[in-house]
């Protein structure tokens, strides 16, 4: 399984076909759509947030107080030399969680199981 993601995240360092206009970029528009704008000040949480991607479409919509975690730390690699003005955590969701006592506003979980 290991394996599977690091080939994942591999490709992904290739990707630069993420932005507006694209179709995952539009799609992740469509999420926060759905839930509703919150305050501007708002904190921001994605649990398994890969490369930072939704993320990037909150800083884009002029949030400035966004987390990400991810357990897998090529991604998280990435996610920090793609998004430097974004923190990101290299851990196991729940461990994370588990040693946290910061409160989110929003917090998000697309395609973790």
């Amino acid at each position: 399984m290991k394996s599977y993601w690091d080939n994942h995240y591999r490709h992904m360092t290739e990707d630069t076909e993420f932005g507006p206009g694209s179709d995952l970029y539009r799609q992740y528009e469509f999420y926060l759509d759905l839930i509703g704008a919150p305050a501007p000040d708002a904190h921001v949480l994605d649990l398994g947030c890969s490369v930072g991607n939704l993320l990037q479409v909150w800083r884009d919509r002029g949030f400035r107080e966004l987390h990400g975690v991810d357990m897998d730390a090529a991604s998280i690699a990435i996610a920090r030399e793609r998004r430097p003005d974004i923190t990101f955590h290299d851990q196991k969701l729940m461990d994370w969680l588990a040693g946290n006592d910061r409160q989110f506003d929003v917090v998000s979980l697309l395609s973790v199981l």
